[in-house]
This record gives structure tokens, C-alpha cells and sequence, in this order.
């Protein structure tokens, strides 16, 4: 009997012994991950870098440009940060490529709006850039103020040259600085 009591009591310590292991790892287990958990909670999160938006552009539904119209917007210039002189191009008379007999006068309309924030005043100039100048006058004066949202015709004696060819003139309206408002030309066919 001693001898089954101590076989069983040493089955009894292995048990006991194993389930002590088994609670230790269980612990060690535990402890690791509590430590991993608490090592992930304290690491340095990235700071989020705000993202500036930026402004977006509106077309006026409103303005309607044809498609033959000869004018081209300029960017705002340094003089111009307030968006005061932007010109808009409505319509034009003498299209691209009419035919001229040479030493023939015409006369060439560009119908633009004022579609900026001020009114044009008589400074603002149409001048003479390049091309053939056909006779044009350089510089030649608003003759009167323009309101914001008004439409001005510009308008230009012209002379088609002696000899027969195509021929074109490019123009720009322009502030007193020097400030370029918009672009536009006349081209002409001398036969």
C-alpha cells in the first residue's frame, strides 16, 4: 500500500507540478502581451500634415463667347491683383481670311466686355504689337469710361496692303503701366 500510495502520490506531484508550469507560461504569455500592447500604445503617432485647399475657378454661365471671336484673356498681372481688368470677347466683325482688293480701306470692330471688378477708364489703349500695321493707329484711347459688366466696341481703320497675300495685325489692349488686357488681331487676303 505505501508503495501505491506513493506511486500515486508522485502521479499527484506531476500533476500538480505540470498545471504549475502550464500557469506559468500562461503568465509569461500574458506578460508578453500586455508588455507588446503597452509598447504599441506608447509609440509616437505621426502627426497628420494639414492639406491647404486651394481655389477653385468659376466660368460665368452667363457669357457667352462665339466661337470666330479673336480675343485672348491675359492672366492678372502684379498691377492687377483684384481681378479689375479682365476683358471678355463678345463678337467681331471682318473675319479671319476676307478677301481685300489691295489698297482697300476697312474697318475692323472687336466687341468686348468688361467682365472685371472696375471700370476702364479712357487710359486704357488698344496698341500696335506685330504684324503688318495695315495703317492701324497706335495707340488709340477708350473714347469713353466702361463700366464693370458693360460692353465697349474697339474699333480700327484699316488698309489692306498693295500687294496681293495674306496679311495680319496683332493687337492689345493695355492699362497705362503697360499691364496687358487682352489680345486680339485682324488677318485679311489682298488679291
Amino acid at each position: 500500500m505505501i508503495i501505491f500510495s506513493a506511486i500515486i502520490s508522485g502521479c499527484n506531484f506531476t500533476a500538480v507540478k505540470e498545471d504549475s508550469v502550464n500557469e506559468q507560461k500562461d503568465i509569461a504569455v500574458a506578460t508578453i502581451v500586455a508588455q507588446t500592447l503597452t509598447a504599441l500604445e506608447n509609440q509616437v503617432q505621426p502627426t497628420p500634415i494639414p492639406v491647404e485647399e486651394l481655389p477653385t475657378a468659376t466660368i460665368d454661365p452667363t457669357l457667352e463667347i462665339p466661337a470666330q471671336a479673336q480675343l485672348t484673356v491675359v492672366p492678372v498681372s502684379s498691377y492687377d491683383q483684384a481681378g479689375c481688368l479682365i476683358a471678355g470677347s463678345i463678337s467681331e466683325t471682318i473675319p479671319d481670311d476676307t478677301i481685300f482688293a489691295p489698297g482697300a480701306t476697312f474697318e475692323k470692330t472687336w466687341t468686348v466686355i468688361n467682365s472685371g471688378t472696375c471700370d476702364w477708364n479712357t487710359n486704357l489703349q488698344v496698341v500696335y504689337l506685330s504684324g503688318d500695321l495695315m495703317g492701324g493707329i497706335s495707340p488709340t484711347y477708350l473714347h469713353t469710361n466702361v463700366p464693370a459688366g458693360s460692353i465697349v466696341d474697339l474699333s480700327m481703320p484699316f488698309t489692306a496692303p498693295s500687294k496681293a497675300g495674306t496679311y495680319r495685325s496683332d493687337w492689345a489692349m493695355q492699362a497705362e503701366d503697360g499691364t496687358r488686357v487682352a489680345y486680339f488681331w485682324v488677318q485679311i487676303i489682298c488679291e
